[in-house]
């Protein structure tokens, strides 16, 4: 199951070509209310929402988690850390007992910071090494989600 959160389509993609090269489900996190498309301005929001610890509510979707033991979870880095709609999915969802693999879209970020606070959150599930995504590596993400998931698979 590939699950992921996508502001601005770039974290979409990367799921999309996991998606392509593992043949899985796919499963978008959205938001009730939708954040803003000035990045600015969303900087504002997840500032206030983590000062508050608060987390976005997000759209209901009926899926069997059951039928998976492996979880490829997908975000951008907003401040360093996970996109909130995804913390507040890894909320609201049982995720003991399965294998998580996450990947990162960032304009620079490190994943250090992010693969830390899933440690964290997700401390029921087994962490696999995350896949980082800047700007600059866009255009080799076939190949670079292609290298992961052959070094994860061993």
């Amino acid at each position: 199951l590939i699950v992921y959160y996508s502001l601005t389509e770039n974290t979409k993609a990367v799921a999309e070509e996991i998606q392509k090269q593992v043949d899985g489900e796919i499963l978008r996190i959205e938001t009730v209310e939708p954040y803003p498309e000035v990045y600015d301005e969303v900087l504002d929001i997840v500032r206030d929402q983590r000062e508050a610890d608060e987390l976005p509510e997000i759209t209901k979707q009926e899926i069997d988690l059951s039928e998976y033991d492996q979880i490829f979870l997908g975000t951008p880095i907003w401040f360093g850390e996970p996109a909130l709609p995804v913390d507040k999915w890894i909320n609201e969802n049982d995720l003991s007992n399965k294998s998580i693999y996450p990947f990162f879209t960032s304009g620079s970020s490190s994943i250090n910071e992010s693969m830390s606070h899933y440690g964290d959150l997700l401390d029921q599930s087994t962490l696999g090494e995350g896949l980082g995504i800047t700007s600059s590596d866009r255009s080799n993400t076939s190949k670079l989600v292609k290298d992961w998931l052959a070094e994860i698979a061993n």
